[in-house]
């Protein structure tokens, strides 16, 4: 994806985040999901600047919004599905808190679509979600991964 350089007007210029930043876990279907998120979010990122001003661009960032709602769905219910299947001892705990960031993303769209809030929904994309992937998959999506790794291969 090509980016416009941002404009002297742009003061928020997109933080565009990167797959090599990501913790990688033991996982290759997990890290593709990841790196998946972060094409969204680096897409919705570009979205925001010009979605206060063009309405092409609000409609393209409430499409891209709903895409990355849709993606954090499937993934949360793949990954839930794995660690029912697998019996990992800690899901409610994994499942809880996909479930707390799963309602506060539809919170914050719910939000955008009624408000237009456009600092609320900056700050949320910028800053609060990125470090809750970041923080999630280095913390609780490791661990789930090493468990599946190793419930996977004692099965064969």
């Amino acid at each position: 994806m090509t980016q416009n350089a941002p404009t002297s007007r742009d003061p928020h210029p997109p933080r565009l985040l990167r797959h090599e930043d990501l913790p990688q876990v033991s996982n290759a279907e997990m890290n593709a999901v990841h790196e998946d998120e972060i094409d969204l979010l680096n897409e919705v990122l570009v979205l925001l600047p010009q979605a206060a001003t063009y309405a092409e661009a609000r409609h393209a960032l409430d499409y891209r919004l709903q895409a990355l709602h849709e993606h954090m769905r499937t993934h949360f219910s793949r990954e839930e599905e794995l660690m029912r299947q697998y019996g990992f001892p800690v899901y409610p705990v994994h499942k809880g808190e996909h479930d707390r960031v799963y309602a506060e993303l539809e919170q914050v769209i719910a939000d955008w679509q009624t408000h237009s809030d456009m600092a609320a929904l900056r700050h949320y994309i910028h800053e609060v979600f990125p470090s809750w992937l970041f923080q999630h998959i280095a913390s609780m999506d490791q661990v789930t991964a090493r468990f599946l790794a190793e419930v996977m291969q004692s099965r064969k």
